[in-house]
């Protein structure tokens, strides 16, 4: 997750600023807040998917700074072009849900970008 952030010091606001002191520190101290935060801004996602995936198996409505299920609505909002290439994980996020509608739909989770076919929408 490498990528050139620049100093935090000099963020324009701060989101930014805690995105590069996130870029910083080791995927295995992020909190379920700091996965969503930087899954939200589609940071990171070939490392961070994987480390999200593995928690939602546990708890699929594991909270972040916001509600429950606010990890696995970051991960559903993630962009389709990472998706098509990343069949796999897709697959993982859908086995996730299937079947969970009602429970997403209580949570006022969307699941519209999956499908029971097996594949990412075109």
């Amino acid at each position: 997750m490498r990528r050139p952030w620049g100093n935090s010091i000099e963020a324009s606001t701060s989101l930014i600023k805690r995105c590069i002191d996130l870029s910083r520190i080791p995927i295995s101290d992020f909190s379920v807040e700091d996965l969503r935060l930087m899954i939200g801004q589609q940071e990171g996602l070939r490392y961070l998917i994987p480390v999200a995936i593995e928690i939602l198996s546990y708890d699929l409505f594991a909270e972040g700074d916001f509600y429950p299920g606010d990890l696995l609505n970051s991960v559903l909002d993630v962009d389709f072009e990472f998706w098509k290439k990343n069949k796999v994980l897709w697959q993982q996020v859908n086995q996730l849900i299937l079947g969970k509608e009602e429970e997403l739909r209580k949570e006022r989770i969307s699941a519209s970008k999956f499908s029971l076919s097996g594949s990412p929408k075109e």
